[in-house]
């Protein structure tokens, strides 16, 4: 009788020894399925390091600026975070939000496009450029609040 109790103990522990590890196994299995067959996925860099990922649209109903940010779904196993740049469609993008999920099946964050690079001499006489040379990322946005431009560097 224990051969069959062992066995049985066996092919349950396969989806999780226990009830909430075989729902976390299920919702992974849900956004594997999901990641799989999206159609909104696509080839991009993240970091310069070839990824695949999935991008949303972000809700417009409750956003007044009507901006063009987006989401970026992607599995654990990808190295993003908040300051990565994602290159997708042949543009820019800039990380600058990170959702911590309540079930951390995958990773979700926003992305804005990037409309301007910047470069600044450090030093006028020997022409010396900021940052070795490299542009900055920068995001410009017009706050009509506050009279002026804002703008947004990433080192």
């Amino acid at each position: 009788m224990s051969n069959f109790s062992d066995a049985y103990r066996r092919k349950m522990a396969v989806n999780g020894s226990t009830r909430r590890a075989r729902a976390y196994t299920q919702a992974q299995r849900d956004f594997n399925l999901y990641f799989e067959n999206t159609l909104t996925r696509s080839e991009c860099l993240i970091d310069g390091k070839p990824a695949q990922a999935v991008f949303q649209d972000q809700s417009q109903s409750n956003n007044k600026d009507l901006s063009d940010d987006k989401y970026i779904v992607v599995p654990n196993s990808v190295e993003i975070g908040v300051g990565s740049y994602v290159t997708w469609r042949d543009t820019q993008w800039l990380v600058f939000t990170e959702e911590y999920k309540t079930i951390p099946t995958h990773q979700q964050l926003k992305i804005k496009h990037i409309n301007r690079t910047i470069k600044w001499l450090v030093d006028k006489d020997n022409k010396t450029i900021c940052n070795h040379g490299m542009v900055m990322i920068s995001i410009m946005t017009n706050c009509t609040s506050m009279d002026g431009w804002q703008v947004v560097i990433h080192w």
